[in-house]
């Protein structure tokens, strides 16, 4: 789950929950950050979702099915749509919050294929949602997590340092400025 080249000079790993919202105030910095370096910027993202039904680490629940939603992701990974999934998902997120906030993970999907497929193509994406094998890879997410100590999302690696929390978008331009520096 990544957007931008393999060979950009930055690598950001991002662990997020997808229904986060400080996790959507990241993507809107990672915009600008996309607009401010072109070419240069790589986010892959780890799912953490913030939900006790497939996240031990977490303290408690705070997004009912974030894990389902976590799922979705790698299911649109795995069928190489992970960019534009995530960028509709995004740039519907206020307008849907309050939805997908109560539990309604799926809202974004039924609209994405809705409007670029067939209610076939929404099932079978369904299907790989909640397939074994999203299952397992949404598991190595939230163990890689735990290894890393992830204790907050997003929490972010910039070139393998560490950023817990939202910075805002100055701060990050600043620090990857001198990290292209080097």
């Amino acid at each position: 789950m990544a957007i931008g080249g393999s060979g950009a000079d930055i690598r950001i790993i991002a662990f997020t929950d997808f229904l986060c919202t400080a996790c959507f105030r990241f993507y809107e910095v990672e915009k600008y950050l996309f607009s401010r370096f072109p070419g240069k910027i790589r986010v892959e993202y780890y799912s953490f979702p913030l939900d006790i039904v497939c996240n031990p680490q977490s303290p408690r629940t705070v997004y009912p099915n974030s894990c389902v939603a976590a799922g979705m992701f790698i299911a649109a990974a795995k069928r190489g749509i992970f960019r534009q999934f995530l960028e509709y998902h995004y740039e519907h997120f206020r307008e849907n919050m309050s939805s997908l906030h109560a539990g309604d993970v799926l809202l974004s999907a039924k609209r994405y294929f809705k409007e670029r497929s067939s209610p076939e193509e929404y099932e079978r994406f369904l299907k790989e949602v909640l397939s074994e094998q999203t299952k397992l890879s949404l598991n190595d997410d939230v163990k890689l997590g735990k290894t890393m100590n992830i204790k907050a999302v997003p929490t972010l690696f910039i070139n393998e340092r560490r950023l817990e929390g939202i910075p805002d978008a100055e701060l990050l331009e600043i620090v990857l400025s001198r990290e292209l520096n080097k």
